[in-house]
Order: C-alpha cells, then sequence, then structure tokens
C-alpha cells in the first residue's frame, strides 16, 4: 500500500526530520529509503532512535547513517529520554510493543506484566513536548482486534486530544500483518 500522493507531495516540500521510537533494526529507516529511491523529491533525515535491545542497536548502526556517513545517535531506553533534549523532529515513528496485543503473546493489553501494553504513554509524553507533524505507528492486527477495541479507540483519542492530531492524516497508524522476511529492501 503506497501513499496517497497528496500526501507525499507534502513530505517532499523539505527535508524531513526523523526521529524513530522502538526501532528495533530500522524498520521505519528501511521503509525511508525505499521511499527515496523511489521518488527522487522525497528526502529525510534519521536525527535519533531509540532501542534498548542491544542485538537490535548493533543491527541499527551497522545499517543506517546519517547523511555524513557517521552512526545516528541512540537515545536508549525510551522511558528515560527527556524530550526538552532530543532534536526537533517531523515525523515520529514507533513500532511499539506488540507482545501485549499479539495472539502470539499473553494478550494482557494494557496490563501487560511487564509494562509493554504502556509504551504508548512515552511516545506520547515525546510528542506533547518535540509537538512533531506527523507520527506513525505500527503494531500489530491483534491490537484492531475486538478484543482490544477499547484500547485502539483510546490510542485514537489521545493521539487526537493530547497531541491536537485533529485530522485523519495528521497522524497515521499502521498495523503490519504482512512478515517483514516476504518484503526485500
Amino acid at each position: 500500500m503506497g501513499l496517497n500522493r497528496d500526501f507525499t507531495k507534502e513530505l517532499v516540500m523539505k527535508k524531513l526530520k526523523v526521529f524513530e521510537g522502538f526501532a528495533g533494526y530500522g524498520g521505519a529507516s528501511f521503509a525511508l529509503k525505499r521511499m527515496k529511491e523511489s521518488d527522487s523529491d522525497f528526502d529525510y533525515d534519521i536525527v535519533g532512535y531509540s532501542e534498548i535491545d542491544l542485538h537490535a542497536s548493533e543491527l541499527y548502526d551497522a545499517n543506517h547513517k546519517d547523511s555524513k556517513g557517521k552512526s545516528i545517535k541512540n537515545w536508549g531506553d525510551i522511558s528515560k529520554i527527556d524530550p526538552k533534549d532530543l532534536p526537533n523532529f517531523d515525523l515520529f515513528t514507533g513500532g511499539f510493543p506488540c507482545q501485549p496485543f499479539s495472539s502470539a503473546g499473553m494478550q494482557k493489553g494494557t496490563e501487560d506484566p511487564y509494562g509493554r501494553g504502556a509504551m504508548l504513554g512515552h511516545i506520547i509524553r515525546i510528542c506533547k513536548v518535540k509537538k512533531p507533524k506527523y507520527i506513525l505507528l505500527e503494531n500489530v492486527k491483534g491490537l484492531t482486534s475486538k478484543k482490544f477495541e477499547p484500547t485502539f479507540n483510546r490510542i485514537k483519542d489521545i493521539l487526537r486530544e493530547a497531541l491536537s492530531f485533529r485530522e485523519y492524516l495528521k497522524f497515521l497508524l499502521f498495523f503490519l500483518t504482512i512478515p517483514i522476511i516476504d518484503r526485500p529492501f
């Protein structure tokens, strides 16, 4: 599924500054690279990322560099980031933990005993201060299931109310259901 062309035109007006939360190995960065390859007018800079898994951040660092070929700063544990310390950015991307909502996990949602179901709160906390123009969140199909419908609706309400994202296109909530292995980069 490609982005709406009018939306894409808005993105190419300037170089997009991106912060990647819950970055893993950099799935959002790979997607942005592909977008840049298919649209020569589109440009972006990753201004930082947050990832606590050592192996994932090593992969991120191996695959993604800044415009000068240097490593992009990993801000570490998102729950410990002071948003005032972060550089400004236009787009926040985040694949916040899916285990609480996944059929493969315990399906405890916001009651997850490890606190993973509450990680969206850190996205909100950071975005309230940094005020990005766009937010792209990724999670599993399970979050849209009947069981988690109240949670999903609350997430949408929080994004609209707390962050003043009044127009649907001002926030994008994607749920990837296609295995990433089937999608060559």
